[in-house]
């Protein structure tokens, strides 16, 4: 599994803009109206878990996070065990791609898969997409709009961008220079 050479920064990124990244999530949940009370949830890109646990806080049956950093994955573990979520939780560090083809190859599936500030450090974020479509009916997430940094492999400079990506049949909200989006799709 490759290593991302500038992961302290980007977990410092993150941890300084608490009120950004403490639950964004819960947004785009609210506006479209989801009650996750007893659905399974994957979360790619997860990082130390706060949208698993705000789900898991919700209702959610079970949960499963997978993202590259050891760190981040490593505090999502001791969380959910120091919160006794360990038996409704499980976090592993892989890559994206590889996580989404075992889940495909052994069949699978979730209720729902969530991509929080995920697809601009992809190299082919439709891919993903593409690829979390065949183990779920749900996908939401968000995306900064014309956000330039180091670690992004993307930059979506309009929301038209996002559209195109996800869909036009998708529910979008705008809020603080990010996309957030919920689709559900027909199986």
């Amino acid at each position: 599994m490759a290593t991302y050479p500038k992961e302290q920064e980007l977990i410092s990124h993150y941890n300084s803009n608490p009120k950004y990244y403490s639950s964004p999530s819960s947004i785009i949940f609210d506006r479209a109206g989801t009650n996750v009370t007893g659905a399974t949830i994957l979360d790619l890109g997860c990082g130390d878990g706060r949208t698993c646990f705000m789900l898991l806080q919700r209702g959610a049956k079970f949960v499963s996070g997978v993202d590259y950093s050891k760190t981040r994955i490593a505090a999502a573990n001791t969380k959910a065990a120091v919160e006794g979520l360990a038996e409704r939780s499980l976090f592993c560090c892989d890559n994206i791609h590889d996580y989404l083809d075992l889940m495909i190859e052994t069949d699978t599936t979730v209720d729902i898969v969530c991509m929080f500030e995920v697809l601009e450090h992809l190299e082919n974020p439709a891919a993903v997409l593409e690829k979390a479509a065949k183990i779920s009916t749900v996908l939401c997430g968000s995306v900064p709009i014309n956000h330039v940094y180091h670690a992004h492999l993307q930059v979506f400079e309009h929301i038209d961008d996002i559209v195109k990506l996800i869909g036009d049949d998708a529910l979008f909200t705008v809020t603080e220079g990010h996309v957030f989006f919920y689709k559900t799709l027909q199986k």
